[in-house]
């Protein structure tokens, strides 16, 4: 519950608040409100921009979903449309399930799903997410279990590699949240709608009139509360990725500037005291020398050592199918932390703050993985270090 003065500026009646919410989680609404999320933040938001330069040097995916609007999806070799101008690709993040009830490209059937897949034989999350980018007109698509060959050690070894990157350059990353709870379902389904939307409770004392905005937690809920989220592979997706829409219950947004969600499309952050960080998670914000530029120069390396204490703190609360794929699924963002704090970076820890890093402790609520002494992952599926989350 918030509370402010009836007069105030940012006072319950005049804040944006959604007057209704819908069930159904493919309507034209939630289509809408991921529309107005997404162009409001390619236009308007000037500090998005600049976290977002530099990365047309990166290195692409090898390949994409070529997403057709009246034709089934192909896959192709990134080669072919590099040269396209604003070239724009959306990714997921997802928990896969149940291999066996998967579509995956495998050595046998490259040259197929190159020629073209009926949409119709691919599981739903996969055809909502392609039926969403051409909605908003994006054209190409890229799912780990069909852009890496799934039975080819060096192409996923290679692709992995470059995990942090494609995410990174993605226009757009669709986050199938509830489907992580749910594996047959997409992103399209009937959600339970009621008792999420906020109320005003008008106070009047003494001659004082106070207005009260009282909601559920789940109108607020932050994206990294869901299990989707609680996936260690997921985590650097959800940093790295210019924009996520999270489609949950209650559909969200997160941007470099803006935390939100259709309940309050313009901003989740200030109804947040008790639910944790109310601010973009994204990993530009981390390393915005802008926004310590009140420091000297070792302080900034301090403050940037212990945020990466605190990203691995919450990494170490995430769950990875297997255990190996430790330091591969942070891969990324060491990456990024090791060009601004041009340190050595030793399995998880800096060399310049070796003694801060190893003053660990395990937590109360630290449960051993039941994969710990899993076998070696199946030669086969070394794509799982990604797929499997």
């Amino acid at each position: 519950m918030i509370q402010r003065e009836s007069h105030h500026p940012l006072d319950p009646v005049n804040i944006p608040v959604a007057s209704s919410i819908v069930s159904n989680s493919s309507s034209d609404l939630r289509y809408s409100a991921t529309k107005a999320w997404l162009d409001d933040c390619t236009q308007n938001h000037s500090h998005c921009q600049r976290l977002t330069t530099g990365t047309q040097n990166l290195s692409l995916p090898i390949r994409l979903i070529q997403v057709r609007l009246s034709e089934d999806p192909v896959l192709i070799l990134m080669q072919l449309v590099v040269s396209e101008p604003r070239l724009r690709y959306a990714t997921r993040s997802h928990r896969w399930c149940n291999a066996a009830n998967m579509t995956l490209l495998l050595k046998q059937n490259l040259l197929e799903l190159q020629k073209g897949t009926p949409i119709a034989e691919l599981p739903k999350k996969y055809r909502d997410s392609m039926e969403m980018c051409r909605r908003l007109g994006i054209r190409y698509l890229w799912i780990d279990s069909l852009c890496l060959i799934q039975d080819d050690a060096a192409d996923c070894e290679k692709e992995i590699a470059n995990m942090g990157n494609i995410y990174k350059i993605a226009y757009l990353n669709l986050a199938a949240t509830d489907a992580a709870n749910f594996p047959d379902r997409g992103l399209y389904y009937e959600s339970d709608c009621d008792g999420k939307l906020p109320f005003h409770v008008p106070v009047h004392r003494q001659g004082l009139t106070m207005d009260y905005l009282a909601y559920p937690d789940k109108a607020v809920s932050v994206p990294g509360s869901s299990v989707l989220m609680s996936r260690g592979w997921v985590l650097q997706e959800r940093m790295l990725s210019s924009r996520t829409v999270f489609f949950d219950d209650v559909l969200g947004w997160e941007c470099h500037t803006v935390l939100a969600n259709e309940i309050f499309p313009r901003s989740t952050a200030r109804f947040q005291p008790y639910l944790g960080p109310g601010v973009s998670q994204k990993l530009p914000r981390f390393l915005d020398l802008q926004d310590l530029s009140e420091l000297g120069a070792e302080c900034k390396k301090t403050k940037l050592y212990r945020r990466w204490r605190q990203v691995c703190v919450e990494f170490s609360g995430c769950e990875l199918t297997y255990c190996a794929d430790a330091l591969a699924a942070i891969s990324g963002l060491a990456r990024d932390f090791r060009r601004v704090l041009n340190d050595a970076y030793l399995a998880g820890i800096w060399q310049n703050d070796l003694i801060l890093s190893l003053l660990w402790y395990v937590g109360l609520r630290f449960r051993p993985s039941k994969h710990n002494h899993e076998k070696p992952r199946p030669t086969v599926y070394i794509g799982e270090s990604l797929s499997h989350q």
